[in-house]
Order: structure tokens, then sequence, then C-alpha cells
């Protein structure tokens, strides 16, 4: 067996668990979507409740992110009137419920498996895109933020899944102007699913900013852009809430090395590792440079986002990105990196396990 399916057959089983987990302690595989009805406070999943699917667990707690991208998919193919915590900030990740949602025409729970199925399979055919680079194959298989995405059903995972098959088209100096043609779409579309793929778009025009080639980096930002501006989205918003207090706050009361957020500064030092010894490959300013764009926002991202662990993961995306291109061209410090994201997904998984859900069923 090669190295690219053996790494498929590693990520499916992760992936597996991620969605099952949840499933087994709520009783359901919408358990993962994270319907929620905060005591005493918004109680979204009621105010959706004609849509939710049979037997659906909702969280007391309030639910997550992936509840919305349930509530839009119904929105966008069946019309339905939906209620949100926040209308443009929702909206402007469309592309997610938009690549799922039709399977809502069938039935609700056939949007459920949709939501956590092509995700998953759009991660497996990244491996596979990888496959003449199977050391950066393993980086991306075993990345912990596609496992963290699967097991709450966001789009974080699909996001990085469909930038990592464009970059490949893009920065093979063997495709021809179709194949990196589609690369970009796949970029522009990755944008569109998540906001924090923009950082490959934006490092790839800052290194190839004399060439002509960046100004297909810039026109798959457009149609982001241009869904923002028509939403009446700004990405300001997310700073209105100070800057660097989440850090400060953090440092202030670490958590113990197991706990979550501790985990990503390892894991952040070893992408920083193999960028600093990977040889000198043509796009490695590229890779170092999305080092960068996945490390300094989130130092300066308020407490809103450090005090949730997969809040705070999420913003660190892009770091993995620039571990891929820069696994292009290293050593062993992609196997290393390789093992420490197993062990982070193992630990991912853990934590979930350990989890006591407070739902109840409507």
């Amino acid at each position: 067996m090669s190295q690219t399916r053996r790494a498929i057959l590693l990520a499916a089983v992760l992936h597996a668990l991620a969605l099952s987990i949840p499933a087994i302690k709520s009783g359901n595989l919408s358990g993962g979507i994270r319907f929620g009805c905060l005591t005493g406070g918004p109680c979204y999943a009621e105010a959706n409740r004609s849509i939710l699917p049979e037997h659906a667990p909702v969280y007391r707690s309030g639910g997550y992110d992936g509840q919305f991208y349930y509530y839009i998919a119904n929105r966008i193919f069946l019309g339905t009137e939906i209620s949100l915590d926040s209308e443009v900030f929702r909206w402007a990740r469309i592309a997610y419920p938009v690549l799922c949602g039709a399977a809502v025409l069938y039935s609700p729970n056939a949007l459920v498996w949709s939501l956590a199925i092509i995700p998953l399979f759009a991660h497996l055919c990244a491996i596979w895109s990888l496959r003449s680079y199977p050391r950066a194959g393993w980086v991306f298989a075993l990345n912990p933020f596609s496992i963290l995405s699967a097991s709450l059903f966001l789009a974080d995972g699909l996001a990085l899944s469909l930038v990592v098959m464009g970059l490949v088209r893009i920065l093979d100096s063997q495709s021809d102007k179709r194949r990196v043609a589609i690369g970009w779409v796949l970029v522009a579309i990755a944008c569109l699913t998540k906001e924090t793929m923009l950082a490959f778009s934006i490092a790839y025009i800052l290194v190839n900013l004399r060439n002509v080639r960046s100004f297909f980096a810039i026109a798959s930002m457009l149609p982001l852009f241009l869904w923002w501006w028509y939403i009446g989205f700004s990405p300001l918003a997310a700073a209105e809430r100070g800057i660097a207090s989440g850090f400060l706050s953090y440092i202030a009361q670490p958590d113990t090395m197991l706990s979550g957020r501790s985990l990503l500064f390892p894991y952040i030092l070893l992408i920083a590792i193999l960028a600093w010894v990977s040889g000198p490959g043509p796009d490695r300013k590229t890779g170092i440079l999305l080092l960068l764009a996945g490390t300094v926002p989130p130092l300066l991202a308020s407490t809103e986002y450090w005090d949730n662990f997969a809040n705070i993961a999420r913003l660190f995306i892009p770091v993995t990105v620039g571990a891929i291109i820069c696994s292009f061209w290293s050593n062993r410090w992609s196997w290393i990196l390789s093992a420490y994201s197993l062990v982070f997904c193992f630990l991912i998984l853990v934590r979930e396990w350990r989890a006591i859900p407070d739902v109840i069923i409507y």
C-alpha cells in the first residue's frame, strides 16, 4: 500500500471517529451540528424548530456554529424563514451550505449526512491530490483542524481541503493554463467557504508582485469581496472587541498542556522549524508568509476567541497551509510534525469523548 493510500485510510478513520463520537454521546448524528438553546438566553433551535431533523439533540449550552450552516442551507434551498444570531456574519461564509445544502430537498436527515460526508470526501481528495508529495500529504491528512471541524460540522476543514487542491495545481510548474485556472477557482470557493483562506491568495500576491500570475490570485479574492459587499459584511467587525486582549488574558491564566489551547504552540513551533530547514523551493516564501498569517492574527484576537479552544484553533489554520507548502522540499521534520498532529488529533477525540453533553431531544 502506498503512503498516500495509508494517509487516506488513517484520515478516514480519524474523521469517522470525529463524526461518530458526538453522535454516540448525543444519540444522533446531528449531535455534531450542535443545535443550541441557551437557558435564559437565545434559543435558536426553538426559533428554527420546524426545520430541525427528527430527534435532534439540542444543547442547553447554546450550541455552536455548525447549526447556522444547517439553517442557512434550509433558507437557500427551501426558502424557509430562519433565525440567526448575526445575519451578516453567518451569511458571509456561504459556500459550505451551498455545496452541501441541496440534500435538504430530500430530507432534513439527508442534509445532516451531506454536511458530514462532503467535507470528508473533499479531505480525502485533497490527500490524493498531494500524492506526488507524500510528506505534504501526511501533514495535511493528520492536521488537527480538519478533525476539529468534522466533530463540530464547521466550514474550516472543507475550506482547507479546497485550498490544498487548488495550490497543488497552482504551484506545480508542469500545470497548463487550464489546470492553473481550476486551481484558482478552487481557491476562490475556499475563500467563500471560510475567509481565512484569503491568506494563501495574499501570500501568493506578495511573493509574485512583479509577475502576471498575481492577477489570478487577485481574481480569486474578488468573489468573496463582492459577496461581502452584497450582504454588507465588514471584516473589521471581528476586531471590535479589543486587540491582543485575548492572548494577554490567556498568558495570565494558561491551560494545562493537554487541555487544548496549549497544544497549538508546539504545533506552530514545529512548523516554524519545518519552514526554517525546508529546501530552497520556489514557493518557500509563500509557505513562510502563511506561517506568519496563521500566527500573528490569532495573537491579536480578542478574548472572545481565546476563551474557546475551537474559536482560537481555527484562526491558526493558515499555518497548516504553510506547512504543506514547505513540506514539498522538507526532510524529517515533516514526519515529526505529522506524528505530533496525530497525537493532537487523538487528544481532540479524547476531549470530545470525555465531554458530557447536556442535551434535550426535540
